[in-house]
């Protein structure tokens, strides 16, 4: 049976966050940048943030360069971004690793092309 795109995309997506997952233990990545153009003119703009803990930080330029909106995701505890990809309606998804204390896991979440958040998983 074929695999769908979508199915192959998160496949490859979650690929791509691994790297992000095998940091040295204790360790959590911080002020950096991932960009991806949505395919429909926009840009996105995803940058791991540290305050009280590391949140991830979500901007969305035009394609003029004008900023349409910026939105944190705090799930409350560490979570960093390593591989970004949009879907066909310029959602964007966002895989990365998501830690519990000493614990990692890979983690996926959705927002749409408005900035609403749209669905994690962990």
């Amino acid at each position: 049976m074929a695999s769908s795109p979508l199915s192959l995309s998160l496949f490859l997506l979650l690929f791509l966050a691994l790297p992000g997952a095998a940091q040295a233990p204790g360790s959590r990545p911080a002020d950096e940048a991932l960009g991806l153009f949505d395919g429909r003119g926009g840009f996105f703009s995803v940058a791991n943030r540290r305050a009280a803990n590391v949140f991830i930080q979500i901007t969305k330029l035009n394609s003029s360069g004008a900023w349409l909106w910026n939105v944190p995701f705090d799930p409350g505890v560490d979570a960093a971004a390593s591989a970004l990809a949009a879907d066909k309606d310029g959602n964007l998804i966002i895989a990365g690793t998501i830690w519990h204390g000493a614990h990692r896991d890979l983690m996926v979440a959705k927002f749409t092309s408005g900035g609403n958040f749209f669905w994690k998983q962990v």
